[in-house]
């Protein structure tokens, strides 16, 4: 596991550093749980005006669209993330492994 994580601390109200906390968590359980990966790895980028959280691995990937009505973590953390005002997107395909992307405004 590779973190590479600027400094971020009090950017955010502390129901939100809950709430994106709880969507790496999810990403990770994902990881471990699915991905059959053999690395991971967690970015936080703060840049001029956003909070740019990317979660990646090496494992099996998965197809997007093809979840079976079984993709409730995902669901739950696109929720999370737009409650926050924020955009979250995947990127996955089979054998490729997968990218969440989290993107945050700043205020």
């Amino acid at each position: 596991m590779v973190f590479e994580i600027d400094d971020v601390d009090e950017l955010f109200p502390n129901e939100s550093e809950i709430s994106i906390y709880r969507v790496i968590q999810e990403s990770l359980n994902n990881i471990i749980k699915h991905a059959e990966a053999t690395e991971a790895r967690v970015s936080i980028e703060k840049t001029e005006r956003f909070v740019i959280i990317k979660i990646e691995d090496d494992g099996k990937g998965f197809e997007v669209h093809d979840t079976d009505g079984n993709g409730f973590g995902l669901i739950g953390m696109t929720e999370r993330v737009r409650m926050l005002g924020g955009t979250l997107s995947i990127e996955s395909a089979s054998l490729k492994g997968t990218k969440i992307i989290i993107k945050l405004e700043l205020k």
